[in-house]
């Protein structure tokens, strides 16, 4: 059950006629932000390494026919390079410099002849790998023929990033099928996935594959969640073991969340060795806490730990709610009378309760009513702020509260 909550302030009475000055608040009970994009001084920002040797394929959408085949829709590097025509899949030559990559940076993304995406698990200079992929608008459906995304990473890059952090500029989903391994295949390397708080990456693992996260202690992955939304269609392998730590999921803005399938009794026993087990996991919510105090999912350095809720439909969601504000509740003479406003929400509905009275407990009191209206039930304004205008004053000097409730 959703909690009511109440701010607090003063009113000058009819005789006083004065200003208010300040706002009154005891014990204020306090409501969540649906969202915020980002924290000032929390935000990460994840660049994969730059050298001379990538080539960055940037999709304009100028022919406006969504044909990925199309050079009229690419900028002057033209339609992504094949490594390997004679293959039906699209990849890049592993270098040491890191995978090229392939930027969609507008909302008119392709819908036409949208390659596959391969590459090979054999982690060899010159064998074909995976592009690097941005999406920063739009939504796509891309799909790999292989259980690997398999990046070369002799270094740490961002292999993967879904949205461009500004909301000004429209959302940004991924839909991502055919992945199992989400790290790289090669040593001494680790794979970022970045999702910005505009973004929403949608992953469906290959059919009887968890998203592995881990490979080894130097074979990573890392899911930075900068204010997006995760979705994974089924358990994940290889997150909190303790050969696997510098794999992990981390939250850096408000606002975050990653959601995955719980694993069944049969596949959380299936075993492996120590070192490299092959069990999947959670197995429930215990086991989700247990992987947020080990720091498999972790918050970045000043944020508070993230909070695990089972959604009751055998998934489980691990996000970093926004911080708790109060609803100010602001007060302005209006000639004899008051105007009111306050920050309101979609879904909710408010009462202007009132007293004479500090010591009288806040939720005892009752709906204001100056005689001509009963200031309860007041809907959602749609706009995201309620006013209340000349609003009656009525007897002594009087204090008002704001009960926020569900509709």
């Amino acid at each position: 059950m959703k909690t009511s909550k109440l701010f607090l302030t003063r009113a000058a009475s009819s005789t006083c006629g004065r200003a208010i000055s300040k706002f009154l608040s005891v014990n204020p009970l306090t409501r969540h932000l649906s969202s915020l994009a980002a924290a000032a001084g929390f935000i990460l920002l994840a660049v994969a390494t730059t050298a001379t040797a990538q080539t960055t394929y940037t999709w304009t959408g100028a022919a406006a026919d969504g044909d990925w085949n199309n050079a009229a829709n690419w900028d002057a590097n033209g339609v992504p390079v094949d490594s390997d025509p004679a293959t039906a899949v699209l990849t890049f030559p592993l270098n040491a410099a890191g995978n090229g990559k392939i930027v969609f940076n507008t909302n008119s993304v392709p819908t036409l002849n949208i390659p596959v995406l391969g590459g090979t698990t054999a982690a060899t200079a010159g064998s074909p790998a995976t592009p690097y992929i941005e999406l920063l608008q739009g939504t796509m459906n891309l799909s790999l023929n292989s259980s690997d995304f398999s990046w070369r990473s002799t270094s740490n890059y961002t292999v993967l990033t879904v949205g461009d952090g500004n909301m000004a500029n429209g959302t940004a989903t991924l839909n991502l099928s055919g992945i199992g391994n989400a790290n790289p295949r090669y040593n001494n390397g680790t794979n970022n996935y970045l999702i910005n708080a505009d973004g929403i990456l949608n992953i469906t693992p290959a059919s009887g594959f968890p998203l592995v996260i881990g490979r080894s202690a130097t074979i990573a992955c890392t899911i930075t969640i900068n204010g997006g939304t995760v979705v994974v269609s089924q358990p994940l392998q290889k997150l909190t073991h303790a050969n696997y730590l510098t794999s992990y999921i981390e939250f850096t803005a408000f606002g975050g969340s990653f959601t995955a399938i719980y694993a069944t009794s049969a596949q959380a026993n299936i075993g492996g060795s120590t070192s490299s087990p092959t069990s999947w996991e959670p197995l429930d919510l215990a086991a989700v806490q247990a992987a947020i105090a080990s720091k498999d999912f972790r918050s970045a350095a000043g944020l508070p730990d993230p909070v695990a809720v089972d959604n009751g439909d055998g998934t489980f969601t691990v996000s970093l709610p926004a911080p708790a504000v109060p609803i100010q509740l602001t007060i302005t003479p209006n000639g004899g009378n008051y105007d009111f406003s306050w920050a309101s929400l979609a879904g909710k509905q408010y009462d202007l309760l009132n007293s004479i009275d500090l010591a009288t407990p806040v939720a005892t009191w009752p709906v204001y009513d100056d005689g001509v209206t009963t200031y309860a039930n007041i809907p959602y304004s749609g706009t995201g702020t309620n006013t209340l205008t000349g609003v009656l004053k009525s007897g002594p000097t009087r204090f008002f509260a704001l009960r926020e409730k569900p509709l």
